[in-house]
């Protein structure tokens, strides 16, 4: 059991390094060449290969696996906690009260109606860190932490709606738990509270870990939070072309990398992929449901007043 615990801990470590981020800034030294095509290698296949694929009766075991709402809190709070002190140990103030903060949190109230599972969540709480980085972190349970740089960065309160609008989505897929889920899982094996059926099952519940420790938050994850902030960003009447602008943006400030790592490697997708998604989630969006009328904000983003309480000329 000491065993287990200790793979747990280390585990939900590399997670809380690794994972939640919506876009931090890329290292020279770590950036793609967006001209590398995307499918000279399967990333997903590749990774298969080495690990081997995850047996379809753990992916039934996982799928039966609850998380309550209490455990949910217990986990958000304790990772909230953690983060919050390794961001003031780089003497990064965070606050839960002003201007900033109620103009967000203004934000996430009317995009909150949207999410599926929102009354799993009767209130989020919204804290902001007064850092320039252009970052923004959900955890579990209902907690939203948002850089004081992507407030700057975003240019206008269509593009900062599509931003929240992503951060709630992982709450509302609860993305944060599967790793959970998957870990608790191995935690049955390996504390032989569930005895494996064959030598093969154990090894396939083992190769969890291994995909734990190799990519703790999925890439598939980003891009279905990306496409629910573009979706609940025109729902609510925006513009979400102003959301892969940003991306456009980021692609500009970033640069590329020599080499386009594996899926498998990092957390996010490339700024450029997922402006491209987003652009053609807008345009399905736009046939479906047009709406000629969609907000930007520059204006209101710049004197962090919502829409909502006052409307200035685009």
């Amino acid at each position: 059991m000491r065993r287990c615990n200790f793979i747990l801990a280390v585990v939900l470590a590399a997670a809380m390094v690794r994972g939640w981020a919506f876009a931090e800034p890329v290292g020279r030294a770590g950036r793609a060449n967006q001209n590398v095509e995307n499918d000279l290698f399967d990333p997903g296949k590749f990774f298969d290969q080495l690990f081997g694929e995850i047996d379809p009766d753990v992916k039934d075991e996982l799928s039966q696996i609850e998380i309550s709402v209490n455990e949910e809190n217990r986990l958000g709070d304790d990772m909230r906690k953690a983060y919050f002190q390794y961001l003031r140990e780089q003497r990064i103030r965070i606050t839960s009260k002003g201007r900033e903060v109620r103009y967000l949190q203004g934000l996430v109230d009317l995009l909150r109606p949207f999410m599926t599972n929102a009354d799993r969540y009767p209130s989020i709480h919204v804290y902001l860190a007064r850092s320039s980085r252009t970052n923004a972190r959900s955890f579990p349970g209902g907690h939203l932490l948002f850089f004081r740089g992507i407030l700057d960065f975003a240019e206008s309160e269509a593009a900062l709606v599509a931003v929240i609008g992503h951060e709630l989505s992982h709450l509302d897929h609860r993305h944060q738990l599967f790793h959970l889920k998957r870990i608790r899982l191995a935690q049955q094996t390996f504390s032989g509270n569930q005895k494996p059926d064959s030598v093969a099952r154990f090894f396939a519940k083992g190769n969890l870990l291994m995909r734990a420790f190799a990519q703790p938050f999925r890439p598939q994850d980003e891009l279905v939070a990306d496409r629910d902030g573009a979706t609940w960003c025109y729902q609510a009447g925006y513009d979400p072309r102003e959301f892969a602008r940003l991306f456009d943006n980021l692609e500009q400030r970033d640069g590329q990398p020599p080499v386009r790592l594996p899926a498998f490697f990092r957390s996010h997708p490339y700024h450029r992929d997922r402006g491209k998604a987003i652009d053609r989630a807008y345009a399905e969006l736009r046939m479906a449901q047009p709406n000629a009328d969609l907000y930007v904000g520059r204006e209101n983003l710049r004197r962090r007043v919502t829409r909502a309480h006052r409307k200035f000329a685009e």
